[in-house]
C-alpha cells in the first residue's frame, strides 16, 4: 500500500494541474469575444474561420486621440503572407499583403487609385506609405507618422 502511494499522489498532483489549467483557458475564453471584420467591401472574415487576429492600433503620432487605422494579421500560419487594413477605427477595411521585413512588420495593397503601405517599427512607429504617381522603384516619403500599440 505504501509503495502506491507516492504514485496516487503524483495522479492526483497532475489531475488538479490540468484540472486548473483547463478551468483558467476556459474562464479567459469565456472572456473572449470572437471577433469579425468586413475586408474588400462585404466579405466578413471571423476570427472562428482564420484564427485569432494580432493587430495594432495607429493613432496620431504627436496628438494621440482615436485610432485612425488598425492593420493586423492572421494568427493561424496558413495565411501568414496575408493581413489587412482597417481605416477609420472601424472594422471594415481591404486585405492586404503581410511581410516581416527584418524587425518591421509590413502590409501593402492596391486600389483602383494606386498602391499602399503601413510600415511599423520595432518601436511602435507606424509610416504610411502612398505610392500613387510615383515612377516603379522610386521611393517616396511617408505621408502620415503614427504611434502604434498591439491590441
Amino acid at each position: 500500500m505504501i509503495k502506491f502511494l507516492p504514485i496516487a499522489l503524483f495522479v492526483l498532483l497532475v489531475a488538479s494541474i490540468v484540472s486548473c489549467d483547463t478551468y483558467q483557458k476556459s474562464q479567459s475564453s469565456a472572456n473572449y469575444a470572437i471577433r469579425s471584420i468586413i475586408l474588400d467591401g462585404n466579405d466578413t472574415i471571423s476570427e472562428r474561420d482564420f484564427g485569432k487576429f494580432i493587430s495594432w492600433q495607429c493613432r496620431d503620432y504627436y496628438d494621440g486621440g482615436k485610432t485612425l487605422v488598425e492593420v493586423g494579421i492572421f494568427e493561424d500560419p496558413l495565411y501568414e503572407e496575408y493581413g489587412f487594413v482597417l481605416y477609420d477605427g472601424g472594422n471594415k477595411g481591404k486585405t492586404t499583403g503581410y511581410i516581416r521585413a527584418g524587425l518591421n512588420h509590413r502590409w501593402n495593397w492596391s486600389s483602383d487609385f494606386g498602391n499602399y503601405s503601413i510600415v511599423i517599427e520595432p518601436d511602435g512607429t507606424g509610416r504610411y506609405y502612398d505610392f500613387t504617381n510615383v515612377p516603379e522603384g522610386e521611393s517616396t516619403t511617408s505621408k502620415a507618422i503614427y504611434k502604434c500599440t498591439k491590441r
